[in-house]
């Protein structure tokens, strides 16, 4: 389909357990990618469903559309970054909702194109944007922030030891000639890191923290994920999966600060996490946390 590998859903089961969606519902997909999660919630409601999808990879969209299009459901699709989830609800015209998920982090699609720059495993321009529309490039990162901006990066976004060394080991680089392809960048970092030396991939963490700041992910995190809040209806239940620390404290952060305003009930005392069979069927699932919560 449009020469690109579907993304494998993670949690699905797991999420449609906890999201709960009945016929009637309006459920948000906030993260829609390839239309995974939209397709499970379409397949398990018996009758009609509404589903709005959400995403900034007008590319995933285009994917969503068609391998949805049997569904004899309500589907919507907006172009958009959930951090911007409170003009979407606008446009569409919808003031309350039974369910939301936001499955956050890269598909497998997106990994496995040479072209979007995301993989570490294989040679392509460093872009590694999420909507190629508009915004920050990669390449820019790399080339363009100073050492400070580099290490704050590395240090936040990739919990690196010695930041000062990756950043410097980067500048020098650069300083030689442009860094301008996946391959040349997944060197430096293997080369430069210390934190992980000697697992498989030692980069993985620093090509992640670079994609974190080209997307703005953490910052639409927190955004997107307060602002859907308010349209949940009381009984209404929103899952998120992580699949980085920061995002994961992020979502226990703001479940707990509402739970303690009592606006939610937190569902998940701790992540739920993939069972042993869906880490042989989907390795990539791994490091995914999902928590849940139910609106008062």
């Amino acid at each position: 389909m449009c020469g690109i590998h579907i993304h494998i859903p993670v949690l699905a089961g797991e999420i449609i357990q906890y999201i709960r969606p009945s016929p009637g519902d309006i459920i948000v997909d906030a993260t829609m990618g390839t239309g995974g999660h939209s397709k499970r919630i379409m397949e398990y409601v018996q009758g009609q469903v509404t589903v709005i999808g959400i995403d900034k990879d007008e590319q995933a969209l285009s994917v969503a559309k068609e391998r949805l299009k049997g569904f004899k459901r309500n589907i919507r699709f907006f172009h958009a970054d959930f951090k911007d989830f409170d003009a979407v609800m606008k446009a569409a015209e919808i003031k309350r909702i039974q369910g939301c998920v936001f499955d956050l982090g890269i598909s497998s699609y997106q990994m496995d194109d040479p072209e979007r720059g995301f993989s570490y495993s294989e040679d392509g321009p460093l872009d590694m944007r999420m909507d190629r529309s508009t915004g920050l490039r990669a390449e820019q990162v790399v080339n363009g922030y100073s050492r400070q901006e580099l290490i704050r990066i590395f240090k936040e976004y990739a919990d690196e030891r010695n930041p000062g060394k990756v950043a410097d080991a980067v500048i020098r680089e650069r300083e030689k000639e442009t860094i301008g392809t996946t391959r040349k960048l997944a060197q430096i970092f293997k080369n430069a890191s210390s934190t992980r030396k000697g697992t498989h991939c030692p980069e993985a963490p620093l090509f992640q923290a670079i994609r974190i700041e080209v997307n703005g992910e953490l910052e639409a995190v927190t955004s997107g994920i307060e602002q859907s809040l308010s349209f949940l209806e009381p009984g209404a239940r929103i899952c998120a999966v992580s699949f980085h620390s920061g995002e994961d404290r992020i979502i226990k952060r703001i479940f707990k600060k509402y739970e303690t305003e009592q606006t939610l009930s937190v569902l998940t005392s701790s992540p739920v996490t993939p069972s042993l069979r869906e880490l042989r069927e989907n390795p990539r699932s791994r490091s995914a946390k999902m928590r849940a919560a139910e609106r008062n």
